[in-house]
Formats: structure tokens, sequence, C-alpha cells
């Protein structure tokens, strides 16, 4: 399913994962209760950001999208794309259940919009799409 690359170098990736995570961190921190409990929602919430990102451009963008198979790209992204914004819920109501005992009024606002959820998973997953697009896109070139 997903091959190693021995070329590829985990040091890009772990960058661009600690800067969406501080991004992140910071974005959803600043409300009523602040930065541990958005440290706590950003460490749960990154596996499933990265495991859809790496889903999306390592799996579904060559197998579908680079072979000019449109719709299968299209409608497997949106299974990827309601699958973690399942898990993201998942996440909040975990969170309200066992760490906040049903107390809604304690949870950051933040972190239980959905609106709010989905467009900070997508500003994450676009541009790794477009840094992995873009690159390939350099490869081919230099080949050529």
């Amino acid at each position: 399913m997903f091959k190693f690359r021995a070329d590829t170098s985990i040091l890009p990736h772990l960058f661009f994962w600690c800067t969406v995570g501080v991004l992140m961190v910071l974005v959803f921190g600043s409300g009523p209760n602040g930065y541990r409990q958005s440290l706590l929602f950003v460490s749960l919430l990154l596996p499933v950001l990265a495991g859809c990102t790496y889903l999306i451009i390592y799996y579904l963008v060559p197998r579908y999208l680079l072979k000019r198979r449109f719709f299968l790209f299209a409608l497997f992204t949106l299974y990827a794309v309601i699958t973690a914004a399942w898990l993201e819920i998942m996440i909040v109501i975990g969170m309200l259940m066992l760490i906040y005992e049903y107390q809604f009024w304690m949870l950051n606002p933040r972190i239980h919009d959905i609106g709010y959820l989905t467009g900070t998973m997508a500003l994450t997953i676009l541009p790794a799409i477009a840094m992995y697009i873009t690159r390939q896109w350099y490869r081919e070139r230099e080949t050529n």
C-alpha cells in the first residue's frame, strides 16, 4: 500500500507538523481555559490530521489524481475528510466526557465549533497537498 522511500528525509515532515501543532495551540489556546486545554486537544487532533493528510498525498494523489481519475480522487478524498471530521468530533466528545465530566461550559468554544474544526483541517491538509504536488511537478520537470 505505502512504499518506503529511502531518499525521503523525516526532518521536513517533523518541521511541518511541529509548526502546525504550535500554530494550532496558539489558535485554539486564545480562549477561556487557555493553552493547557489547547495543547491536550491539539496533541489528540494532530495524529488524525497527519493520517488524513498522508493518506491523501501518498496514496490518493499518486493512485487517482496523477492518473487523471478525478472522480475517484474526489470521492475518496471526501471519504477521508468526512472520516477525519468524525474522528475530530469523537475527540471533542471524549474530552467532554472523560476530562471535563460533561461540563460543556469548561470547553473552549473554538474546540467544539465544527466550522472552526473543519476550517483548521482544510488549512492543514491543503498546503500539504499543494507542497506535495509542486514537489512532484518539479521532479517530473527535471527528468524531462
